[in-house]
């Protein structure tokens, strides 16, 4: 009978620990999606490097004001608008694969994506990609180079 109740009380422990073991790795889990969650937000595909440069800059100018001000002005009121503004079309869905404890993004999607599959191919379709298009681009940017190297010609006279 001692050796049924140490049997007993031996499972018992081994379940428990098994338990604490899934909610420790529960908890890293849900840590570690909140975590992606705000890395996934911060690059979602609607918002431009200057959006986040110009969200980054409202959003320090509004800290400032409220620490030097004790009540909502009228700049604080139009930083905010603009901030609210900037993030209008920040929505979507990211799915995620849980697997041993750790996160991994294996897809996104928002309906005001940037991202187009028409554009991107080179194939024949809606849009077909035209290598013409290229050339005022190609000559636009080497524009740069060009009057740079005619600079430092005229210096070396």
């Amino acid at each position: 009978m001692e050796s049924r109740l140490r049997e007993g009380l031996k499972n018992v422990m081994v379940q428990l620990r098994d338990a604490q073991n899934q909610v420790a790795t529960l908890q890293a889990t849900q840590t570690m999606n909140e975590q992606k969650i705000k890395e996934l937000t911060a690059k979602a595909d609607a918002l431009t490097k200057q959006a986040v440069a110009d969200r980054n800059t409202s959003t320090n100018m509004i800290a400032e004001l409220n620490t030097k001000l004790a009540e909502q002005t009228t700049v604080n009121q139009g930083l905010q608008a603009a901030i609210d503004k900037s993030q209008e079309f920040v929505t979507g869905s990211v799915r995620l694969k849980l697997y041993k404890g750790n996160v991994a993004v294996v897809g996104r999607s928002s309906p005001y994506s940037l991202y187009d599959q028409d554009l991107v191919t080179f194939e024949e379709g809606k849009v077909a990609y035209d290598q013409r298009d290229a050339a005022g681009f190609i000559r636009l940017n080497a524009l740069r180079l060009r009057t740079l190297g005619q600079r430092r010609k005229n210096l070396e006279k």
